[in-house]
């Protein structure tokens, strides 16, 4: 079937995107729901019953309820439409792929490390500007920018994780070095606070991650305490 010959390469494809630029991911994210919808003709709706729309539907309820019972109902129910695509997102993938793309996470770590390159570069490139340093950003606004760089890390911890072989471990590593410095430059602390956070759920989930926490966590709190 033409969807299932395109779509692995659709979906590498998205794997680049993603840390450059919101707007080519958007892109490609529609250009495999158009591939899906013409090209297959059924659809294997089991798919989805799967424990990432599980967790992104109750993140979505609670993010609704929130919405209703705020001080901003309007423009909180219009924020709630990002929680939605990303809902929206893991169902197509679920739906168009059989397995995920096997170059994927290496095309995502060569386009994370061009972005961190770029981020390195931006504050030297502006200087010092009223005693404020320039906040890397990449492509994307600053924030986006720190959550990417955060998803970047929680990624090359699990690659960690595998036995994966030496290349891909000396790239996991350079990258955790890498996202590391580009985040502290970049002062997001909602990234550095939502990369805790993944970082504890997947040390639940996984307990060979757990070793990981005893050296990673104690420095990611007295990075913090030095930040402020």
């Amino acid at each position: 079937m033409p969807a299932r010959l395109k779509a692995p390469q659709i979906a590498a494809l998205l794997f680049f995107v993603l840390p450059i630029s919101i707007a080519a991911t958007n892109a490609v994210l529609a250009a495999l729901a158009v591939l899906v919808l013409v090209y297959q003709r059924q659809f294997d709706w089991t798919r989805i019953r799967h424990p990432a729309v599980y967790a992104l539907s109750a993140y979505c309820l609670v993010s609704l309820a929130t919405a209703i019972t705020g001080t901003d109902p309007g423009n909180s129910l219009r924020l709630l439409a990002k929680d939605v695509h990303k809902l929206w997102v893991v169902c197509l993938l679920l739906i168009a792929l059989d397995e995920p793309p096997r170059k994927g996470p290496a095309l995502f770590a060569m386009s994370l490390a061009i972005v961190c390159v770029v981020g390195l570069m931006q504050p030297l490139a502006h200087g010092d500007s009223g005693g404020f340093m320039f906040r890397p950003r990449g492509f994307v606004h600053p924030v986006t920018y720190g959550e990417i760089l955060a998803l970047g890390l929680l990624g090359s911890a699990c690659m960690l994780r595998f036995s994966v072989p030496g290349a891909a471990r000396r790239w996991a590593l350079g990258l955790i070095a890498l996202c590391s410095t580009v985040l502290i430059l970049n002062q997001t602390r909602g990234a550095v606070l939502g990369l805790v956070v993944g970082f504890c759920s997947l040390a639940v989930i996984d307990p060979k991650l757990r070793r990981f926490a005893l050296w990673s966590l104690p420095t990611i709190a007295v990075v913090a305490l030095i930040w402020e």
